[in-house]
């Protein structure tokens, strides 16, 4: 009777474990036989070791399970199944070579499915009778996840500079925050004559600039990119994970998992950092754990002290770096906002506090971006259908479901059945209240964010979402750990041993195993820069004819300054927003004709033509009157165009030498008369010793500074405007 009682009471939670299991089945599965026999099969293996393990669970002396930890083991038998159903066979299934063959390539083991059957039926008796060996197995594989993946990253690029896509706008802003801090906002004038600007900000850069700051005071950045790419995410993110975990209360062997399973959440997070390379937004979704985890500790723990809130401002300065973070920060509260039963007002004051000193920290940083035109761009998407708004609510809400099921079947099993569906079932009640409201929150942005905002690419909100995750992922692991009923021991095996090919997996990943890879600078882009540094005369510009994008050595071209030493112009030296720009260059009156040209040529001193558009790269060709085409090589072939009659004088009036750093323009005069600089003119700039600077119309749209020296023979420019 009391047992049967027992079974009415925790029924829903057993339905919702079924419901969770059989609901992420579905949700992953694409197309075809949601399940294949000759997959199936494989598991006949654990027949003998079953079969067993019931018999040894059948003992008077065994312990009765709980009825939510059953909830879980229900979870994991799913996650199992799941792992032998049609899901395995999309694209981006997160282990790799799961039904390929494998470097083993040993008879059965040739496929790395039949590796975990085959760890999960030897783990099995080693946990029966040795169950406290699992620390060592964990602690071992996350030694290997780390240790050997910063090494296998090494050896694949030497620490060469990484070139594909982002990458190199990344290294320009960390250089430039490092010329630059603690000022937020400053002049450029490495591209397009000058230009104040905040990307550093925006992109969230100034977080692993602030991380790589003090190595960049002994190396340059393209030295130490590369490396603190390594570092930060292949040996700092576990570390925090287990950190967070600790803050939780959860133990050693939770915190180890927690470990294992921040190192690769998703292929999803290796596309935005090793194939697109933004570095700001993949730090900032990271923090989320130590500021979930803190949060936890203060209101459904209740203890504070100052050593969290330390922790708690710190993590939320990394979190807001990148400005969607605060949206990060906002769906954290919904587990604390949700639950007033946990207020109490020694609580909300250790919080306003910590709060205090993060605004105080970061308000500089975000009155920049209030000034800005950052979120100028950020507007609803329109979907217009013939039926009107109900028609156009029902295709976001399938195009948002759509976004989950693709972001989901790229994600690691464990954390999608341990992690979101542990939440659901979580032992701790004070867990599941507060991790589902945030959880749910990333998933309704990560689905409709795409849909209604799309600027901001919110469909980035499933790596903070997954992040999250790890932590009651690490709970329900530490407590299926925590059994000793003997016919548990398989389900906690093939719980370790996906846990240790998360290891694995994280290895190949980061030796550009998986479908997001990482590119090095090939020879010939160094061979590109040496010729640019040699035929392109100091103190005149290069200029990137129509858009560069990823033409000039795999990534964008907004490093090439450091390398080379000249000033360059172009419209997309970074990624920009196409409802920013016209991804054309020179601006449109410029390259109607080529007198146009030469007239802007001499406003900003160009000497080097460059394109890979044909019709320009004929254009050239067609006028060697005017230029004068050059080889670089054999690299990438790229054809650049000597600029006929340029001078080597950033002088458009007067006479002298300009000599140009970030936010610094150290200019020399060889005579006292009003002088002109090809430079663009923004308010702000103010000159040590104070001579008159004004605006200087050269053309239409073109503002150059004008100097009026004074007396002076040398002064200095900077800018001195907003923080």
């Amino acid at each position: 009777m009391r047992a049967s009682r027992t079974f009415l009471r925790y029924a829903p939670v057993f339905l919702m474990a079924i419901l969770a299991g059989v609901g992420l089945i579905l949700m992953v599965h694409e197309s075809g036989k949601l399940f294949r026999t000759h997959y199936l099969s494989h598991l006949l293996a654990w027949a003998p070791i079953v079969l067993f393990l019931f018999a040894a669970g059948g003992r008077k002396d065994a312990r009765p399970i709980p009825p939510r930890i059953w909830a879980l083991i229900i979870l994991t038998l799913f996650m199992v199944l799941a792992l032998f159903s049609g899901w395995v066979e999309h694209r981006w299934f997160f282990f790799l070579r799961w039904t390929r063959p494998t470097f083993l390539n040993y008879g059965p083991l040739n496929t790395i499915m039949m590796v975990f059957v085959f760890m999960t039926a030897l783990l099995t008796p080693v946990l029966l009778k040795r169950p406290r060996w699992v620390i060592g197995l964990l602690g071992m594989a996350l030694m290997y996840g780390t240790v050997w993946s910063l090494y296998t990253f090494y050896q694949r690029t030497g620490w060469t500079l990484l070139i594909r896509d982002d990458h190199p706008s990344f290294a320009f802003r960390i250089w430039k925050f490092s010329e630059t801090f603690p000022q937020i906002l400053s002049y450029n004038p490495y591209w397009n004559g000058g230009e104040v600007q905040a990307y550093a900000l925006s992109s969230g850069a100034v977080g692993p600039g602030l991380l790589m700051y003090p190595f960049l005071r002994f190396f340059t950045v393209d030295q130490i990119y590369t490396p603190a790419v390594g570092i930060i995410f292949v040996l700092g993110l576990p570390l925090l994970a287990i950190g967070s975990a600790y803050l939780t209360g959860v133990g050693r062997t939770g915190q180890l998992a927690a470990g294992l399973l921040a190192l690769c959440v998703s292929h999803y997070y290796y596309l935005w950092l090793l194939t697109y390379g933004t570095l700001g937004a993949n730090m900032a979704a990271v923090f989320v754990m130590p500021v979930a985890a803190c949060l936890y500790r203060i209101f459904f723990l209740d203890r504070r002290s100052w050593p969290v809130g330390f922790i708690l401002v710190i993590s939320a300065v990394f979190l807001i770096m990148w400005p969607p973070g605060m949206l990060m920060g906002a769906l954290l509260s919904l587990g604390v906002l949700v639950w007033p039963r946990y207020w109490s007002w020694p609580k909300w004051r250790f919080l306003l506090i910590c709060a205090a000193v993060i605004l105080a920290v970061q308000l500089r940083y975000y009155l920049v971006v209030a000034g800005s035109d950052v979120f100028g761009l950020i507007e609803a998407k329109q979907v217009e259908t013939e039926t009107g708004a109900h028609a156009a609510w029902g295709e976001i809400a399938r195009a948002a479901g759509s976004w989950l099921r693709a972001h989901f079947r790229q994600a690691n099993p464990l954390l999608l059945y341990l992690g979101l569906g542990g939440a659901l079932v979580s032992p701790w009640r004070r867990m599941r209240r507060f991790f589902i409201p945030p959880l749910m929150g990333f998933a309704v942005v990560t689905g409709f964010g795409p849909e209604l905002v799309d600027i901001l690419q919110l469909e980035r909100m499933i790596l903070p979402m997954l992040y999250v995750a790890v932590l009651p992922a690490a709970v329900a692991t530490s407590y299926l750990l925590r059994l000793r009923a003997p016919w548990t021991s398989l389900p906690r095996a093939a719980v370790v041993s996906l846990l240790i090919l998360t290891g694995w997996n994280t290895q190949r990943l980061w030796n550009n195993e998986g479908r997001q890879r990482h590119q090095i600078a090939s020879p010939g882009y160094f061979e590109m820069v040496d010729f640019i540094r040699e035929e392109v005369p100091e103190g005149t510009r290069l200029l990137f004819f129509g858009a560069t994008v990823h033409t000039y050595g795999g990534g964008h071209v907004a490093f090439l300054p450091k390398l080379t030493g000249r000033e360059m112009m172009a419209c997309d030296y970074y990624h920009f927003d196409p409802r920013q720009i016209e991804y054309n260059y020179p601006p449109r009156p410029w390259r109607d004709s080529i007198e146009a040209m030469h007239k802007f040529f001499r406003f900003y001193n160009v000497s080097m033509v460059t394109s890979h558009r044909n019709r320009y790269i004929t254009l050239f060709r067609n006028h060697p009157e005017y230029f004068e085409e050059q080889t670089v090589g054999p690299g990438d072939h790229i054809p650049f165009f000597r600029v006929r009659n340029a001078t080597e004088s950033l002088f458009l009036k007067g006479s002298g030498k300009a000599v140009a750093h970030f936010n610094r323009i150290d200019v020399r005069f060889d005579s006292d008369e009003d002088s002109v600089i090809a430079y663009n003119w923004v308010d702000g700039l103010r000159s040590d010793p104070p001579v008159p600077l004004f605006p200087y119309e050269a053309a239409p749209n073109i503002t150059l500074i004008g100097i009026r020296p004074d007396g002076q023979t040398n002064i200095t420019i900077r800018y001195r405007g907003r923080p």
